[in-house]
Order: structure tokens, then C-alpha cells, then sequence
């Protein structure tokens, strides 16, 4: 359970100062024993409303901190989405290279604006996005759609964007191919 508050406040979904119950170590009577148990078991059940939410926060956080080179990125109850530089400053997202901003703005729609169960069309994505990027496009696709489940289309010139799976392409023909 505290392994799961520790996750909650890195995501900004609980206040650091929240304060924590200590076990008592070794026996514990029958009498602790149950007024415990029912204790943890409310506790899980007020902390599991926010497994969605913490998912999609901690999957945001690891793409994005994967990616940017000198920056980390952070969701602050207080501040919402905080970028630093290695020394600590704070970045305006302004101060963030276009493909960085084109990355974020993604990765929030899909994982929080999409509903289940829709179709989603996604034009080019390779754009403003560096290579090695577009490598992984289809696999961070995968895990955001596992979380949210909806459908993605993909229209896109980048063979790195497709990279290892030739087998979901469909080649787009005109007329004159058709005979």
C-alpha cells in the first residue's frame, strides 16, 4: 500500500504530506490484527480509484522522460506538467524543441482526451519527430491504446514509423492500380 501512495504523490495525485500508518512489528493480537485488515482493505479501495489516472501519468512520464535529452519531466498537483533542466530549472514549454512539444500534445490527447472504443485517425505523425522516435512510434501506440483502448489509423511516408511491422500496412492505390 505504501509502495502505491509513493507512486500516487510522484504522479501528483496525492499530497506528499499525507501521513502514513505504521504496523506495529512483530505479533500483532487478533483484535489489531482485524481492526487492521478492515483498515487496508478501505484504504485500497479509496486508492484504486485512481489506477486509471496513475497508468496513463506514469506511462506519460516514462515516454517523455525517455525521450528528452537534458530535460525531465514531472505532474505537479500544484504546478500540472513541470519540465526541468538537470540543475533543477523549471523550462517553460515554450522553451521545448517543436518535435518536443508535437510528442507531449500527442501523448496527452491519446492517453487522456480519447475515448474507448474510438476509431482515431493519425496523419504523419513522423513530423518534427527525431528517428529514432518514429522507431518506437508503434510500440508507445500500442501500450497507450492497451491503457485506453481505441483504434488507430496511421497515414504515413516513414518506413521508420512502421518499422518492424510490415504487417499492419495497407499501400494506398490509385486507379490506375486497381485494374
Amino acid at each position: 500500500m505504501e509502495e502505491k501512495r509513493s507512486r500516487l504523490m510522484a504522479a501528483g495525485l496525492l499530497d506528499k504530506g499525507d501521513p502514513t500508518v505504521r504496523i506495529p512489528e512483530g505479533d500483532i493480537d487478533p483484535v489489531t490484527r482485524s481492526v487492521l485488515s478492515i483498515y487496508v482493505k478501505d484504504a485500497q479501495e479509496k486508492l484504486q480509484v485512481f489506477d486509471e489516472i496513475l497508468g496513463k501519468i506514469e506511462l506519460m512520464q516514462e515516454l517523455i522522460n525517455k525521450r528528452f535529452l537534458y530535460k525531465k519531466f514531472a505532474v505537479s498537483k500544484e504546478e500540472g506538467f513541470v519540465f526541468r533542466t538537470p540543475e533543477g530549472s523549471i523550462l517553460s514549454p515554450d522553451d521545448l524543441s517543436s518535435g518536443e512539444q508535437h510528442e507531449i500534445v500527442l501523448l496527452y490527447e491519446l492517453l487522456f482526451k480519447v475515448q474507448p472504443d474510438t476509431l482515431v485517425l493519425i496523419d504523419e505523425p513522423e513530423i518534427s519527430l527525431h528517428i529514432a522516435w518514429q522507431q518506437e512510434f508503434l510500440s508507445d501506440l500500442a501500450r497507450i491504446t492497451s491503457l485506453s483502448d481505441f483504434d488507430v489509423i496511421i497515414a504515413t511516408h516513414s518506413p521508420d514509423i512502421v518499422s518492424d511491422r510490415w504487417d499492419l500496412t495497407v499501400e494506398l492505390k490509385g486507379p490506375e492500380d486497381r485494374l
